[in-house]
């Protein structure tokens, strides 16, 4: 996993003593995490996979509801990191069409989910259950 070195003054601290990685940085992390266990050969990753994206998608409202923008210049990350993230995005909206309108929000250019010629949301119907529910409660450290 490619994971860039996030300098002190960028780390939030949602309550004293609790240091916290940038949720940008969180945020494509978990996007970078989906494409690794996704293209994975070993079956344990793989199946992670379907996890990381129902992940990113209750993240993706967050991340518009905080204003994250993909223009936003996040002086750590670098342009490798950044291009990586948009050509994953491109991929996400390929399996998951119905986020195409939280990435483009975002700032991230994206086709349209028919030009991608995705297989659809088909598992967008699974289950959310509790994992989703600790995840936005993790991620609620962040406000």
């Amino acid at each position: 996993m490619n994971i860039p070195s996030v300098p002190t003054s960028a780390i939030d601290y949602p309550e004293p003593g609790k240091p916290c990685a940038p949720f940008t940085l969180v945020f494509l992390l978990k996007l970078q995490a989906w494409e690794d266990h996704r293209d994975s050969t070993e079956l344990r990753f793989r199946a992670k996979a379907s996890t990381d994206a129902l992940d990113l998608r209750t993240m993706l409202p967050i991340a518009r509801a905080r204003g994250l923008t993909i223009q936003r210049k996040e002086v750590y990350l670098s342009p490798l990191f950044v291009a990586s993230a948009k050509s994953r995005v491109r991929r996400f909206v390929q399996e998951w069409p119905d986020t195409l309108h939280g990435w483009r929000a975002l700032g991230f250019r994206v086709d349209t989910a028919n030009d991608l010629g995705g297989p659809g949301n088909i598992q967008g119907q699974m289950s959310r259950g509790g994992r989703l529910r600790n995840l936005t409660d993790i991620f609620s450290l962040y406000d």
